[in-house]
């Protein structure tokens, strides 16, 4: 009885293991060493090595022969593309695909969980100066305009910015002062759209507008990106009309886990 007892929750916590490590790749920056993993797991290494070797098996990791680093394998990229199917990506896309033609900049779909924003469906623009997108997380919340969107949705926007810790400057107009981004959140919120001035990359503008579901609840971002000349202060209007009349279609077309 007791070992019987016992086995579930070795069980549980293996696999709590191997969800834990494959979360971990939003933070690694290219393959990976069992002692990275080891280390962001915080797991002896004999124990980092047996749970990466048996999602090599199942296909959910694949190790490099010659580094012996792992990055993630096929089994994960089928799985996505059925999850996205099931969550109404496909629609999703097309009317990604209907703003990008209209205001002739990069679009994307992002969610949160946590205190981590990601994009999960973007189409690019096919101007040749043009924002290029990756999937993965949005690390910076204070400095994107999906994540700064999403920290205005907060019931407590200063202990929100708080949990931040420091806030990294990677331009000169990013907002560092924590007084002066609570102060930013509250104003999204008010207006209910929120702009990214150049405050992550240079030259690049962005701007996002909540996704909500049947209830009216906030479950995603829709963003649009491009460079500061192309979308000046005379297009914001013209823009973000765009992106609000396509953000209801896409909270009817898609279902996204709410926030």
């Amino acid at each position: 009885m007791t070992q019987s007892a016992a086995e579930p929750r070795t069980g549980s916590r293996a696999i709590d293991r191997a969800v834990d490590l494959l979360n971990a790749f939003h933070d690694f920056d290219g393959d990976v060493s069992v002692s990275e993993i080891r280390e962001r797991l915080e797991l002896p290494l004999s124990t980092a090595h047996r749970i990466a070797q048996a999602l090599v098996r199942g296909r959910f990791l694949v190790q490099d022969p010659e580094t012996e680093k792992y990055y993630l394998g096929p089994a994960l990229l089928t799985l996505g593309q059925l999850a996205g199917r099931r969550i109404g990506l496909t629609g999703a896309n097309e009317i990604l695909a209907e703003v990008v033609e209209q205001t002739g900049e990069t679009a994307a779909i992002a969610v949160v969980r946590g205190s981590r924003a990601s994009m999960v469906s973007w189409v690019e623009s096919q101007q040749a100066l043009r924002v290029h997108l990756t999937t993965g997380p949005v690390i910076a919340m204070h400095a994107t305009a999906v994540g700064k969107l999403f920290l205005s949705l907060e019931a407590d926007p200063q202990g929100a910015v708080q949990r931040l810790g420091e806030l990294a400057r990677f331009t000169p107009a990013t907002i560092t002062d924590p007084r002066k981004l609570v102060k930013e959140l509250t104003r999204i919120a008010k207006q209910g759209y929120s702009v990214n001035n150049e405050e992550m990359n240079a030259s690049v503008r962005a701007l996002a507008v909540p996704i909500r579901d049947a209830g009216g609840a906030t479950v995603a971002a829709l963003c649009v990106e491009g460079p500061i000349q192309r979308i000046t202060d005379d297009r914001l209007e013209d823009v973000l009309s765009c992106m609000e009349q396509a953000a209801p279609r896409i909270g009817q077309a898609a279902s996204f886990p709410q926030i």
